[in-house]
């Protein structure tokens, strides 16, 4: 996919919203391409977090009462 026409669209879309960042920002300060080798590392940091979550909330579709569980403590974070 990654060489599909708007694949890196994508991406930036994706960040933005999961990162609260501006897409112009992303486009015009974090590299060409799909690497986004010059994101900022609190960025990459909060990514990380964000990936460890979603792991946790696909292995807990296993479970539906751990799924609860995390769906009540996501909730009230928001």
């Amino acid at each position: 996919m990654e060489n599909t026409r708007g694949y890196r669209a994508d991406c930036v879309r994706l960040l933005s919203r999961v990162l609260g960042v501006r897409p112009e920002t992303i486009n015009s300060k974090w590299g060409e391409g799909i690497e986004f080798e010059k994101m900022p590392e609190q960025y990459e940091k909060t990514l990380a977090y964000a990936n460890c979550v979603r792991e946790m909330a696909d292995a807990a579709g296993k479970d539906p009462a751990l799924a609860e569980i995390i769906i009540e403590r996501i909730k009230r974070l928001s």
